[in-house]
């Protein structure tokens, strides 16, 4: 490859780079988001249906469950409404975004502190390690 060509080819990748590097960070937040709901706790839905997603800012308020239930018997439609909105919201967000994950509802740190017997506690830490994994296996730059 000649000096022109290389030179050509460095301005391709450099003007792909936002673009790559916010596929990424949108993986990394889907990723959060989905461990974070589908291992929350279930019992009205109110818990898994308040994992909320903000663009360059942190949703406030609480939301209604998606499907109200009781003893678990919408934890499923719950949990794919949850999902369904959140990565909604995270495909619409454009290079340099700062994706915000946050739940509202006022017992979810106990909830992540094992109050329940259905999930242990460390939920948001579990959601955090397995995200976290994404930008090692990610290939920013393709190779030619």
């Amino acid at each position: 490859m000649d000096f022109l060509g290389f030179s050509k080819l460095m301005r391709q990748r450099a003007s792909n780079l936002p673009e790559e590097v916010h596929t990424v960070v949108k993986n990394v937040a889907k990723v959060y988001l989905v461990t974070a709901a589908d291992i929350t706790p279930v019992d009205t839905g109110a818990a898994i249906s308040n994992w909320q997603i903000g663009i360059n800012a942190s949703p406030s308020g609480v939301l209604p469950p998606h499907v109200p239930g009781k003893f678990r018997s919408t934890a499923l439609e719950n949990l794919n409404a949850t999902i369904r909105a959140g990565l909604s919201i995270i495909d619409s967000g454009k290079p340099g975004a700062a994706y915000h994950i946050v739940n509202n509802i006022k017992y979810i740190s106990d909830l992540d502190s094992g109050t329940s017997r259905q999930a242990p506690s460390g939920m948001t830490a579990l959601a955090k390690m397995v995200a976290g994994r994404i930008p090692a296996q990610a290939k920013v730059v393709d190779p030619r």
